[in-house]
């Protein structure tokens, strides 16, 4: 059940990325931004499953981890225009 749900994150967040390269948006090196979001997904996966939704709420956890890792990952995917 875990994969499953890291594949369906993988997948959507993919699609977005790769859709706001090609119109335009910005330019990231596409097997780069697959490896960064595939790292992503799988972390905020496990941030997910972690016991401890008892003292921190997941809704907000989740989304915090994959937009922190997001900030960093994906602008070193990014090609750098010159």
């Amino acid at each position: 059940m875990v994969m499953l749900r890291a594949a369906g994150g993988y997948g959507l967040a993919l699609s977005f990325v790769l859709a706001f390269h090609w119109l335009g948006f910005f330019e990231v090196d596409v097997p780069s931004a697959a490896l960064a979001v595939a790292l992503i997904s799988l972390a905020a996966t496990v941030v997910e499953s972690l016991p401890i939704n008892m003292r921190v709420d997941d809704n907000l956890s989740v989304p915090g981890v994959a937009a922190l890792l997001s900030f960093f990952m994906l602008r070193a995917a990014t090609v750098l225009s010159v």
